[in-house]
């Protein structure tokens, strides 16, 4: 009586195991569409990429300075991986690579927005993570990876 109780518990959780698995032209298709998101999200990175005024301080209302920001699309880097999940049971991760230059502190931010005379640089790497849920690539969470001195 056990064994026949615990073929049927097996032989559902086959059933449903069988039933969630993917063929490997569907994981080939959920890889193509999460390189099509991927696209789509550097090419908004690439629109935000410039040069911006900025307050250096809420404290310090008198302060600005330039900040500009270059994204390496190029040399971004993509990932697609089977989770255990049942909400999310593939994530994708993208990591890119960000340079961001400042100007020196200014007391307007006209004079901020004048000033092109680059004093820092550093290199951000972040990591976007994508989960696909009900059949498509959700955003999910973005941090930073490293965020170091170029100059």
């Amino acid at each position: 009586m056990q064994l026949k109780r615990a073929f049927k518990i097996g032989l559902m959780l086959a059933v449903s195991v069988a039933a969630s698995a993917q063929t490997p032209s569907e994981e080939q298709s959920l890889v193509a569409s999460f390189k099509v998101v991927s696209n789509d999200f550097l090419k908004s990175l690439v629109e935000k990429q410039g040069c911006h005024t900025r307050l250096a301080s809420p404290t310090i209302p008198d302060w600005w300075y330039k900040e500009c920001h270059k994204f390496d699309v190029d040399g971004a880097k993509i990932d697609v991986q089977k989770t255990t999940s049942l909400v999310s049971p593939y994530v994708g991760s993208l990591v890119v690579g960000d340079i961001i230059s400042n100007t020196t502190r200014q007391k307007t931010e006209p004079e901020a927005s004048a000033d092109n005379v680059i004093t820092h640089t550093r290199e951000k790497i972040m990591e976007y993570s994508f989960g696909y849920q009900d059949g498509k690539w959700r955003f999910v969470s973005s941090h930073v990876v490293s965020d170091s001195d170029a100059d």
